[in-house]
């Protein structure tokens, strides 16, 4: 199964899961506003049962001065919310805002009464939001952990940072709160204009329901989005964690033209931008995202995950492959005597020992292929492998080989080493204490340049010698004068056995 599909199949899945959960959290977003919507019905009624004749109430009559007694009702039950209800900060600054701008008189009254209702109930709104949203990141990090291997340190903390992240300039806990303020300005306006009309509770009841229907939806299509948006943030955290660098678009459901345009397309982690090139793309957006890489481990891996292995599984089989066989006198690889390893291609052929492991590792360099320029890191494989009685070359580079950017993952548990200064100095010096025959790979950014490369350093009779293995040269060590000063890295590779990276950087020499 290939990357694609398997990815797909994956988060088709996982979406089912969701749009279960969704729904029950729907029911209890509902549940709030109907709540919200009954304490604020029986306000209205209340104050027509008090204030209002047969014929109805006027403006005027609402708006005279209530009495001392309501007041002091008032009071006591702010009191007692604020006090049971464990209020938020935002909560607590609209109790401010009620209790500074209220005006003593009866339609005013009314209106600081339902809008204690509406801070209680956006209060808990906002708090289930946070407990919904705070659950569905914490899932979706110990989902990807599950995949892929390796969790982000300090769970709990990610979360809080992905749950309130702004969006589009705003926190999910800002849109709630600018829900509450159009829901209150639409009721104040509904009951301004009930007094000026004359209209009864019945008829004021049936156009609450239709306000409180619209913030309803608003409040539906945040927790859709707000969940699309933690879902992202967690997948995409969780890749790079894991050493990813780039991640594909999957356009799930019934996937909008917008989403559908980008579906299967591969962006960097870092460019990542929700309504750009990740999900969310919209409100409501259904889509997600999964690990990219052009890589043949890569879909082994997911071949192995797939048949219902596990991701510590397959590191475990990696690490239990047969130890490469080493001589007793210095501890370096017999290459006259190629190991036979776990892993290792039954097409490969061995080959006698020869000097000119350096001109034929990489073939390709001379044939004007421009993916045979490029290809240094595959070419340190080759050669290795090359140097142990394989007769393998290097690779093509492809577009997004994951060893150009990790070149020691070639290699099975390397002691990478990173000097300060260009390095040489450093080499020399590890290097006179290894044995005749060692070789260390070598990994610099060049001064001024964004690109680097990958080359040799072999021990021989006691002398360092550095080799491009890519063109087949050897190399001066001024070549260190061009290099920026602490990005050099390098590790011993003599003695280490290849990962199915390095493996797969090889294939069979004609």
């Amino acid at each position: 199964m290939d990357s694609k599909e398997y990815w797909r199949k994956r988060e088709e899945e996982n979406l089912k899961h969701n749009l279960k959960t969704e729904a029950e959290y729907l029911k209890t977003i509902n549940s709030y506003y109907d709540y919200m919507m009954d304490q604020i019905q029986k306000e209205i009624n209340g104050f027509y049962a008090k204030y209002a004749k047969k014929e109805g109430i006027t403006l005027a009559e609402a708006k005279k001065r209530v009495s001392e007694a309501d007041i002091k009702a008032y009071e006591r039950k702010a009191a007692k919310y604020v006090k049971e209800k464990n209020f938020s900060a935002e909560a607590n600054a609209e109790m401010r805002l009620y209790n500074a701008t209220m005006k003593i008189n009866r339609l005013e009254m009314l209106k600081a009464n339902i809008g204690l209702e509406l801070v209680d109930g956006f209060d808990g709104l906002q708090k289930y939001f946070d407990k919904i949203l705070t659950k569905r990141t914490l899932d979706e990090l110990e989902r990807q952990a599950g995949i892929l291997g390796k969790t982000i340190h300090n769970n709990a903390k990610a979360a809080h940072s992905i749950v309130n992240a702004s969006f589009h300039n705003a926190k999910f806990s800002d849109r709630i709160w600018m829900y509450q303020d159009m829901l209150k300005a639409e009721l104040s306006n509904l009951l301004q204009i009930g007094m000026i009309q004359g209209r009864n509770p019945r008829v004021l009841a049936r156009h609450l329901e239709k306000r409180f229907g619209v913030s309803k939806a608003d409040a539906e299509r945040l927790m859709r989005t707000e969940l699309a948006r933690v879902q992202t943030d967690a997948q995409l955290r969780s890749l790079k964690e894991n050493g990813f660098d780039q991640y594909e678009f999957i356009a799930l459901g019934s996937a909008c033209d917008i989403c559908k345009e980008i579906d299967g397309k591969h962006f960097d982690i870092d460019k990542a931008q929700p309504g750009g090139n990740a999900p969310p793309m919209h409100p409501n957006c259904r889509c997600s995202v999964a690990a990219w890489e052009d890589d043949e481990e890569y879909e082994a891996w997911l071949d192995f995950l797939n048949k219902g292995g596990t991701t510590e599984e397959w590191e475990r089989l990696k690490k239990n492959r047969k130890t490469v066989e080493k001589s007793s006198e210095n501890g370096t690889i017999k290459s006259k005597n190629a190991t036979s390893y776990e892993g290792i291609p039954k097409k490969w052929k061995t080959i006698a020992f020869v000097d000119n492991v350096l001109k034929n590792t990489n073939p390709g360099y001379y044939s004007g292929d421009e993916k045979y320029k490029t290809n240094c890191t595959n070419c340190v494989s080759a050669y290795e492998m090359r140097q142990r009685g394989y007769d393998v070359v290097a690779k093509a580079s492809t577009g997004n080989h994951y060893l150009e950017r990790n070149p020691e993952e070639a290699w099975v548990h390397p002691e990478v080493e990173k000097p300060e200064g260009s390095g040489l100095e450093d080499i020399l010096n590890a290097m006179k204490q290894l044995p005749d025959g060692s070789r260390v790979e070598i990994a610099v950014k060049w001064k001024n340049n964004a690109s680097g490369h990958v080359f040799v350093a072999e021990k021989k009779n006691e002398k360092v010698y550095f080799f491009d293995v890519q063109s087949g040269e050897k190399l001066s060590p001024k070549i260190f004068d061009r290099v920026q000063n602490g990005e050099t890295r390098f590790w011993r590779i003599d003695n280490l056995e290849p990962s199915d990276r390095g493996i797969t950087a090889c294939e069979v020499g004609e």
